[in-house]
């Protein structure tokens, strides 16, 4: 927690870098872990994002990175 502005920095770096490459899977992954940085400062709306991203993720058929995004879902 006390590092959560540069994890939130890191993620938005790999988001730009997997859009520049078009990573789809690689820029939701990021997405994800950007809304859940968001989500431990307070902003609860990220867990909508959370699952719009499983479901879009799901559309690819991309499991390992749907249940990847389930998992931060879990404890929430």
């Amino acid at each position: 927690m006390n590092q959560i502005t540069q994890a939130a920095s890191a993620f938005q770096d790999a988001i730009e870098r997997s859009e520049t490459i078009g990573a789809f899977i690689q820029k939701c992954l990021g997405q994800a872990g950007l809304a859940m940085t968001q989500f431990f400062s307070g902003r609860v709306e990220a867990i909508h994002e959370l699952e719009t991203l499983m479901v879009n993720i799901q559309g690819y058929d991309h499991q390992v990175g749907a249940a990847n995004v389930a998992q931060m879902l879990a404890p929430v």
